[in-house]
């Protein structure tokens, strides 16, 4: 047997001995040391000396154990809403005597409100280990009876505000520089900080040239927002003030914008006339009564100038048995009033249509260059007696659609 195996087999004997000795713990082969779980046995709402006034008081069987280091405890309210997330309460509870956790009714955190029902879980922590949760729900803390005061001055009686979860000795209870009363009458909740979580990084956009097709790639921009507060923020609505400055698809939802997270919501700038258009975009979200403003610009470029009349064309009375075509025309221009004008214009191309038979143009599309005008015969060719009565439909790029009414009368 050669050194090496003699050497195996020593430490083989020598670790034999040691486990039958029971020197090595158990979890020497991977075995989890056990400690003991938390086991509510019951929650009471009652007063609490002091500032903290009042709380719920929650029994446990108690843990002897010496190596408890504290409790962690968790609250959430207990309604059927499938997002109430657990609110961290406190990490670090020391143990009371006979098992005892208070749990006053604010910790400058979290606050209990009367009338409301909670779920409190509470874990043992041993160091770095902790033991399963102890949950309960169905809880609610009752407000103590108080003196008729107000202790703050904020116009608020203390016994509201301890069943608010407020605190009487501070007109502002969640530090946002506006007192209690004051949100109460926006109708905003006090214990919220009216301070804006979503913060509007765009603040101006310019789009400079651009075309009523979108097919410039400077027309199409977004705007930049970001939760920068610690819970979901919601967008509720984003609006201009002119139709030519259109706005994508954004969330709504509270669940689609987490804390530290952005959202890039697109605009489009498709003008309608030539020229320097401008206009306000106003972003309002969930997180006060405050609108942001995005100031926003462009010039409209590569638009024709369409002009069409008369508005109507009256042919009169003709005879029937007339065989002569009666002729009106219909004036089409695409001229500019001066040279910066005309280099924003474009060549206006255009379709015509009759919605009435026996009355037609003279042309069913063209293609007119800038700074020019056509004269478009519009015929009328009565093949039986009667009235004819319609329009003439103009689909022009860039100028929309227009309509001519035209009328005449055959005997």
């Amino acid at each position: 047997m050669n050194s090496l195996s003699m050497q195996i087999n020593t430490a083989k004997k020598i670790l034999a001995i040691v486990i039958a000795l029971g020197i090595l713990p158990g979890f020497f082969w991977g075995e989890a040391l056990a400690f003991d779980d938390v086991a509510i046995t019951g929650v009471t709402s009652m007063p609490f000396e002091g500032p903290i006034h009042h709380g719920l008081s929650v029994q446990t069987a108690g843990i002897k154990d010496p190596n408890l280091s504290a409790y962690e405890v968790q609250v959430k309210i207990d309604d059927a809403n499938p997002f109430r997330s657990w609110q961290l309460y406190s990490g670090s509870l020391s143990p009371s005597v006979g098992g005892i956790i208070n749990i006053p009714y604010r910790n400058g955190v979290v606050a209990l409100v009367e009338d409301t029902d909670y779920c409190v879980r509470i874990r043992a922590l041993f160091g770095s280990s902790v033991t399963s949760w102890a949950t309960q729900c169905g809880l609610s803390v009752v407000v103590p009876a108080t003196a008729p005061t107000d202790a703050d001055g904020d116009g608020i009686d203390d016994s509201t505000e301890y069943a608010l979860g407020l605190d009487p000795n501070n007109r502002d209870t969640d530090l946002d520089g506006f007192a209690d009363y004051e949100e109460m009458l926006i109708d905003r909740d006090p214990l919220l900080p009216l301070l804006p979580q979503i913060l509007v990084r765009t603040t101006e956009i310019d789009f400079g040239f651009a075309n009523h097709l979108g097919t410039y790639a400077n027309q199409h921009q977004y705007i930049e927002l970001e939760n920068v507060g610690v819970q979901p923020a919601r967008i509720k609505a984003i609006t201009a003030d002119r139709t030519e400055f259109r706005i994508g698809a954004y969330p709504t939802l509270v669940t689609h914008l987490p804390p530290d997270n952005k959202v890039y919501v697109p605009v489009s700038f498709l003008p309608k006339k030539r020229g320097l258009i401008e206009a306000s975009i106003f972003v309002q979200t969930g997180d006060g009564p405050e609108t942001a403003t995005v100031a926003v610009r462009g010039t409209g470029a590569d638009i024709p100038n369409c002009r069409v009349y008369p508005e109507f064309i009256n042919f009169g009375t003709v005879d029937a048995d007339d065989q002569n075509v009666r002729v009106e025309y219909l004036t089409i221009s695409n001229q500019y009033a001066n040279a910066d004008d005309a280099a924003l214009g474009a060549p206006l191309a255009f379709t015509i249509k009759s919605t009435v038979q026996g009355i037609t143009a003279g042309t069913t599309g063209f293609v007119l260059p800038k700074d020019k005008t056509l004269r478009v015969p519009v015929l009328f060719q009565h093949p039986w007696p009667g009235n004819y009565e319609g329009r003439l439909e103009l689909k022009m790029d860039g100028c929309g659609n227009k309509t001519v009414k035209v009328k005449g009368r055959a005997r």
